[in-house]
C-alpha cells in the first residue's frame, strides 16, 4: 500500500517482490524468534518489504515528484503509525 501510494515509480514488480519479501520474514520471525511478539510483525514486515521498493534506482526521486499527498492526509498517516508503534511497546513492555 505504501509503495502504491508513495511510491509508484517502484514499479509493480519491486512491490510484489517486496511483500514476498515481508511475508518471508513474518514466517522467519514466527520460527525462529518465538518470544518476538506478533504485534512486532507488522513492523518487521514492512521495513523488510520496502528494502527491494527503495533500492530500485531512481525510485524513490521519481516517486515524490508523481505523487502530491495532502498535508492533513500525510500528517493522519504518520499519527496512526506511531499510534501503532506505540501500542506496540506498550503491549510488549506489559507482556
Amino acid at each position: 500500500f505504501c509503495t502504491a501510494v508513495f511510491l509508484p515509480a517502484a514499479g509493480q514488480a519491486r512491490a510484489i517482490a517486496g511483500f514476498g519479501l515481508g511475508l518471508a520474514a513474518n514466517l522467519a520471525a514466527w520460527l525462529w524468534l518465538p518470544g518476538l511478539s506478533w504485534l512486532w510483525w507488522n513492523c518487521l514486515g514492512f521495513a523488510v518489504a520496502m528494502v527491494p521498493v527503495l533500492a530500485a534506482p531512481g525510485a524513490w526521486r521519481a516517486g515524490v515528484e508523481r505523487v502530491s499527498i495532502p498535508g492533513r492526509q500525510a500528517a493522519q498517516l504518520l499519527t496512526m503509525t506511531g499510534i501503532i508503534l506505540a501500542a506496540c511497546l506498550v503491549i510488549q513492555y506489559l507482556s
